[in-house]
């Protein structure tokens, strides 16, 4: 009987353990381990992990970020920062830990290699397998989301009934996706705001699946709980990017996508291209620019991926010479070129060259520009006069005629042919006789008929000193007479002050850049006012740039532009006007004035630098093309003309200007 009681009473001892609620702490993954599209470690977290950057390396971030987002509440985060750690095996270890942001637990862990990745969550919990990926890649971000509850909270229920319903978020991207949960067998849409769709549940598993337009549709399940209560989802797109990288041949090109599933063709715009959107798939691209051969390619645009890339046109065009007359004026294919002689580029091919000129009939000159052509010179056709014919005849006869300032053979009466058709000045001269002038319009193929009646000259200057009679005033007199001047001889009467001067100017311009440029101006003044032109330049232009850049530093972390050499080329074009301060107070003194100017124009300053592939690249930055304005002081001192003034171009670049000339 002893025997028995003592065999029930360790059995009760051994029992009673069990017979207590046993709750330890458990682990749960919520959502899946997956790669963070389109992020970059260095580029969310450089202030934790930049240092570990090694850019002596192919590889020069050799590591990967596995955040972990923990649910539930405060003091299961707060225990779960404390206890959860990766095992990976025993050759592998977590670089660094980081554990500040709220609600998450950072591990750096060095990639491509990769174990079977475990969670480790301490004494009395088992290891949850987290990912068995093949390998992990450099410099991208994993994210996975787990529930940890630690031993304190599995206590025995109270007798205060817990709450059983709350409001359940799903976070989304994209912010409009579409969100559908079943409901009691039932699909109900939630309204999503700033990418958050939320409803009040029972406490429960729910199925869930959120769209999107030109995103894969995710389905997946989530349960509902006092320590769960929200989730995130990201849909993947089915769209992605493509750049296009310009240079100096594909600049300016039009770019057209065809897609080969569907047939249908957009323009993308000019290259250079940046981020255009596209959906997933097979396009055939087409560059089109003038003067350039068409460009077509095969490119493929991949789910969350941009493509870059770059295509060198082929130039289709040769740089001719168009000799023609001065008074010609050049067209090709409608478009006018030039007048006189023209040099520039025309588009391989047939071309139909128009020489148009005033009075005569354009002779037209077809040329078949081939690349061999470069350089070459085409003499073109002559345009055909247009004439009439002119009789004059009148009283007296043997009158010398001019036409249009030339002297024509014979004397009247006579018939003049070959005249170009249009308004022509004739001027009839003879000795003794006052000049007669008319004009006359000369028709296509006709003879226009003049006549005139020359008058005598009324009044015979002699040798000596004209005699001046009550009823008759000599012309010298009364020309005298008429400028006002009185009781002067014709000698020196016939002494006056010019009232036009020549202004011809060197120039010479200087910036703190520091930077110098040369050029001329050539101005009139007429009584106290003038205009003035003027150019200026340093010479230093440069035709080798293939591309533009807007930084001096290059790549995704900063580092500086690394440059050969650099220069800057300057030119400006100001017209303006001239004020003569002290008009009125030098005329003693010839070909002289003080006088102030201010003018505007068209300038540019582009500053060039060589990168070390030896390449030439304008700087944006410091490169300015725009309007141009000026002012400064001229003084001249019987001819012996200085200047000195301010150009600035659209208040971004400025030169101090000065000048050496003279004023005729």
């Amino acid at each position: 009987m002893i025997t028995r009681l003592r065999l029930f009473l360790l059995s009760f001892i051994l029992l009673l353990p069990l017979a207590v609620p046993m709750f330890g702490q458990s682990l749960t993954i919520t959502k899946d381990f997956a790669k963070v599209q389109m992020a970059s470690v260095l580029a969310m977290y450089k202030n934790e992990f930049g240092d570990k950057e090694k850019p002596d390396m192919i590889d020069t971030f050799p590591y990967a970020v596995i955040r972990m987002h923990l649910e539930g509440s405060s003091r299961s985060v707060r225990e779960a920062k404390e206890l959860l750690t990766l095992y990976m095996g025993q050759q592998m270890r977590v670089e660094e830990r980081v554990t500040t942001y709220s609600n998450q637990i950072l591990f750096l862990v060095r990639a491509p290699r990769h174990p079977m990745i475990y969670i480790d969550c301490g004494d009395g919990c088992e290891r949850v397998l987290l990912s068995n990926m093949q390998q992990l890649e450099s410099n991208c971000v994993y994210d996975c989301t787990v529930q940890f509850i630690p031993e304190e909270e599995h206590t025995a229920p109270t007798t205060t009934q817990a709450p059983n319903r709350q409001f359940f978020k799903i976070h989304v991207k994209p912010e409009d996706a579409i969100v559908e949960v079943m409901v009691n067998g039932e699909a109900k849409l939630w309204t999503t705001e700033d990418g958050v769709a939320s409803d009040a549940l029972d406490f429960g598993t729910y199925s869930y699946t959120v769209s999107a337009p030109e995103y894969y549709t995710k389905e997946g399940k989530f349960t509902l709980s006092s320590s769960s209560n929200e989730i995130s989802v990201e849909l993947l797109p089915k769209f992605g990017y493509l750049s296009i990288r310009g240079d100096k041949s594909s600049n300016g090109a039009q770019v057209y996508a065809t897609n080969t599933a569907t047939r249908i063709t957009q323009r993308l715009g000019e290259v250079p291209l940046h981020n255009v959107k596209l959906s997933s798939g097979t396009y055939t691209l087409k560059l089109h620019k003038d003067k350039y051969k068409d460009y077509s390619t095969s490119v493929t645009i991949s789910d969350a991926e941009t493509k870059v890339v770059s295509y060198p046109l082929e130039s289709n065009f040769a740089v001719v010479t168009l000799q023609a007359e001065d008074h010609v004026t050049i067209y090709s294919d409608g478009l006018e070129l030039g007048k006189g002689t023209w040099t520039g580029e025309l588009e391989c091919g047939k071309h139909a060259i128009e020489a148009r000129a005033i009075s005569h009939q354009s002779a037209y000159t077809t040329l078949d520009i081939t690349p061999s052509d470069n350089e070459k010179t085409f003499v073109l056709n002559k345009p055909l006069p247009i004439t009439g014919s002119l009789m004059i005849k009148g009283s007296p006869g043997g009158a010398v005629i001019y036409v249009d300032n030339k002297k024509v053979e014979g004397t009247t009466p006579t018939i003049v042919h070959q005249l170009l058709t249009g308004n022509r000045n004739v001027r009839v001269e003879k000795e003794g006789y006052k000049t007669y002038r008319t004009n006359v319009t000369i028709q296509e193929n006709k003879e226009e008929l003049l006549t005139y009646t020359l008058q005598q000259n009324t009044v015979q200057p002699t040798v000596n000193r004209p005699t001046v009679s009550q009823s008759t005033t000599p012309t010298f007199a009364k020309e005298v007479k008429n400028a006002g001047v009185k009781n002067q001889t014709p000698q020196a009467a016939s002494i006056k002050k010019p009232t036009k001067n020549i202004i011809a100017m060197a120039e010479l311009g200087y910036s703190v850049a520091p930077q110098l440029s040369y050029g001329l101006m050539l101005g009139i003044m007429h009584k106290g006012i003038g205009w003035y032109a003027k150019g200026r330049t340093n010479f230093q232009f440069r035709s080798n740039v293939t591309n533009s850049i807007a930084s001096n530093t290059v790549g995704s972390n900063g580092e500086l532009l690394e440059c050969l050499s650099e220069s800057t080329s300057a030119w400006l074009f100001d017209v303006g006007v001239m004020l003569d301060l002290l008009q009125k107070k030098h005329k003693r003194f010839m070909n002289s004035h003080l006088s102030v100017f201010a003018g505007i124009g068209y300038g540019a300053r582009t500053r060039y630098l060589q990168t070390k592939d030896s390449q030439w690249n304008i700087y944006t930055p410091n490169t300015y093309e725009e309007y141009s304005l000026e002012a400064g002081l001229m003084g001249s001192i019987r001819g012996f003309t200085l200047m000195a003034g301010v150009n600035t171009i659209g208040f971004k670049y400025m030169e101090l200007e000065v000048g050496i000339g003279w004023t005729f």
